[in-house]
């Protein structure tokens, strides 16, 4: 190697730390050494249910306030373990509820033994959250707080060899005269029941402060052996004429535990297949007939595989996708494994788990177990937890803005396009009432109402009412997939356009609608037209925002805004304290009423009302100078629009938009839009591409409303 290859080395193996995995993967002990481990940190013993409840509540939680009740948003539902990878949004109604089962499992008040059944529509995010729970988990066995531990048997002489199975030269185990335990049991299992009693009474009976512990660290735990470890145990005892005391310290050695997907350590698993290849064997494991032949028997339990989906999650979190899909035969096995915490390996006796147990179903597999008599048994050991889709429209606009990025593929897309697609979906999951219909309640108010947003005429009451008199609402509309899809589609459709608009989104909606998978039948086409009418109010809801852009860009810059704003103010304050005010000529004069109203009149204030909105503007001017807060220009947001739409008023008649729509341009008129289009792309976040888009779309609404006006 040359010395200038030698010298541009940027890190050398010396210098990346090994600690981690030292203290991780290979920190051994005693017997005896555990037994004060756990009475130091009563959460190494820890059931399942107690280790995913603190994985979650151990990320922290942050509690606010919606429609005037209390929700509390969960950090580990951001993914804190990979960056946001998969982070779920706007579903925190659904995630304190299942936090709640889970706080209710670690209690011990009967959840650990159910079934969570994740009961929503397709791309509801039910994947998503298991995922999340098995990232928790596995890193929670990393740290200090989250540590557990397992054992190996030890042999020593050849004797110890035969009990442990170690005498044939070809086992691997065999070099380091250890066998692990196949289903990585709590070395407190190893206790006999009779002393089980006694030890756990003296560890709980006062903490290493000298008080009494509280229920959550006390030390609990039930079971027997695997048929592995009980054989060996045994064997050992028959060794030491039944002295178990000696068996422990002489033949086991603990070692930390460290939860894995990967390698199949405490998370596991399972997903339908085809009836002819499914195979209870995978929940419960199968027999190594290479095996047989070694130890002579199929009921020798170390001629068993132990490492089925049950087993491998033992201690820990076991999930099963689109449960309800199974044969009926697979989910009798979760009958004893929920109730019971026992699974029945083929040839031998029930064996005991501690898992987290986890499916996911859709409504159809969920309404035809409802109606099926015989799974009776099945539905009385599940908990349900519904996850709708979401129905704020921020939280929608997170999942959008998660998937692609402001460049995307190169290509950029243009300001509310995201926007406009999730309020789309937003509105395809909602429902409206008769009642609501009667109240005038639109869906576009409904969904600001669910943002958070103000809507004349409606209380946190109210909002509270609607959440509760549609408990199915989120449960169906379309899914975040399919406008994933459609907007992925947009983007790669002409690779051409430098930007991805909300037009080309929208066609995209419009032509997958055609073909969509879940809209069929009689009843797919009237859910179509309810779909591309739900299309037309965003159009609606784009047209009045891009208006309202363009009118701001038309006005002119923050300073005119400025001015016109300081003002209307100098004349409001003069009028209702009966002053007069100061002109440009330096005389007094009486506060301009014409200059108020055409202000107050772009925001639908009448000649009855003017008073009570004036006194209004003027108490919060005066609130805000005792708190000694800024009021300006931008402080209310009805006047700072009505200061926008006065001063698009004043100026409109400046560049003359509707010349976009015929496509015949001056040089004069092209220079003034060049202006308007920079202060779009300035303020408002688009491209030369997409501000033409928007200024051409525009002037074809101010053309066809002056065209109306005319023929009127």
């Amino acid at each position: 190697m040359s010395e200038g290859a030698r010298t541009s080395k940027i890190l050398t193996l010396e210098e990346l730390k090994s600690d981690i995995y030292k203290s991780e993967f290979w920190k051994e002990m005693p017997f005896g050494e555990y037994l004060n481990l756990a009475h130091t940190f009563p959460s190494v013993s820890n059931s399942a249910y107690q280790r995913m409840y603190k994985t979650i509540v151990g990320q922290g939680m942050h509690p606010y306030k919606f429609a005037g009740r209390d929700y509390i948003h969960y950090t580990a539902f951001d993914d804190p373990w990979e960056d946001g990878k998969d982070a779920v949004f706007g579903l925190d109604r659904t995630l304190m509820r299942l936090v709640d089962v889970l706080r209710a499992g670690a209690a011990r008040l009967g959840q650990e033994r159910r079934i969570i059944l994740m009961h929503g529509p397709v791309g509801s995010c039910k994947t998503t959250i298991a995922r999340l729970l098995r990232k928790g988990i596995q890193a929670n066995t990393k740290t200090d707080a989250g540590q557990l531990y397992t054992y190996s048997w030890l042999a020593k002489t050849d004797e110890d060899r035969l009990i442990l199975g170690l005498s044939s030269s070809s086992d691997a185990q065999r070099i380091h005269n250890k066998v692990s335990c196949p289903v990585h049991e709590d070395p407190l299992m190893l206790l006999p029941p009779d002393a089980r009693g006694q030890v756990v009474a003296k560890m709980n009976c006062v903490s290493t402060k000298g008080t009494e512990r509280g229920r959550e660290e006390l030390i609990e735990f039930e079971g027997e052996l695997c048929p592995v470890c009980r054989l060996m145990y045994q064997g050992f005892l028959r060794k030491y004429k039944g002295d178990w005391k000696k068996v422990i310290s002489e033949h086991i050695e603990v070692r930390r535990l460290i939860f894995s997907e990967v390698d199949r350590i405490g998370i596991g698993s399972f997903r339908p297949k085809d009836e002819k290849n499914q195979d209870s064997t995978e929940l419960t494991g199968d027999m190594n007939y290479r095996k047989i032949a070694e130890y002579g028997s199929e009921s020798d339990p170390r001629a068993f595989n132990f490492d089925g989906e049950f087993q491998v999650s033992h201690r820990g979190f076991f999930y099963v996708e689109e449960a309800l899909k199974l044969d009926k035969a697979f989910l009798y096995d979760f009958l004893g494994a929920s109730q019971e915490h026992v699974v029945k390996p083929k040839r031998f006796a029930e064996m005991f788990i501690d898992e987290v147990l986890m499916a996911g179903t859709n409504n159809p597999e969920y309404e035809k177990l409802r109606e099926d008599d015989s799974m009776e048994a099945f539905r009385d050991r599940t908990t349900r937890v519904d996850v709708p889709y979401v129905l704020r429209l921020d939280d929608e606009k997170r999942i959008y803005n998660k998937v692609y990025a402001t460049i995307s593929g190169g290509k950029h897309i243009a300001p509310h396009t995201r926007e406009m697609a999730s309020l789309w979906a937003i509105f395809t999951r909602l429902k409206n009432s008769e009642r609501e219909v009667t109240r005038g309640l639109k869906l576009r108010d409904k969904a600001r109402l669910y943002n958070g947003k103000v809507v004349h005429g409606y209380t946190d009451e109210h909002v509270q009412d609607l959440l509760g008199e549609h408990p199915e609402e989120g449960m169906s509309g379309i899914s975040p997939r399919y406008v994933n899809d459609m907007i992925g589609a947009a983007i790669v459709k002409d690779l051409q356009a430098p930007c991805t608009s909300w037009f080309a989104v929208k066609r995209e909606l419009e032509d997958g609608l055609k073909t969509h998978s879940l809209i069929k039948g009689s009843k797919g086409s009237g859910k179509r037209e309810d779909y591309l009418k739900y299309l037309s109010y965003v159009m609606e809801e784009f047209d009045n925002i891009v208006k309202e852009e363009v009118q701001e860009a038309v006005a002119g810059d923050e300073n005119d805004l400025k001015q016109l704003f300081e003002k209307y103010v100098n004349h409001l304050v003069a009028y209702i304290n009966g002053e007069k005010v100061l002109d440009h000529r330096g005389e007094r004069v009486v506060p301009d009423e014409r200059l108020m109203r055409e202000v107050e009149e772009k925001i639908e204030v009448s000649p009855q009302h003017k008073d009570e909105f004036r006194r209004r503007v003027v108490q919060t001017m005066g609130t805000r100078a005792r708190r000694k807060e800024e009021f300006n220009y931008k402080t209310d947001e009805r006047l700072y629009r009505a200061l926008r739409l006065k001063l698009f008023e004043d100026r409109k008649d400046t560049i003359n938009l509707s010349t976009l729509h015929t496509g015949v341009i001056d040089p004069g008129e092209q220079e003034k839009i060049e202006v308007v289009k920079k202060r779009l792309k300035q303020n408002a976040g688009y491209c030369d591409h997409c501000a033409t888009l928007v200024l051409n779309h525009v002037a074809s609404i101010f053309a066809r409303g002056t065209s109306t006006k005319n023929k009127a």
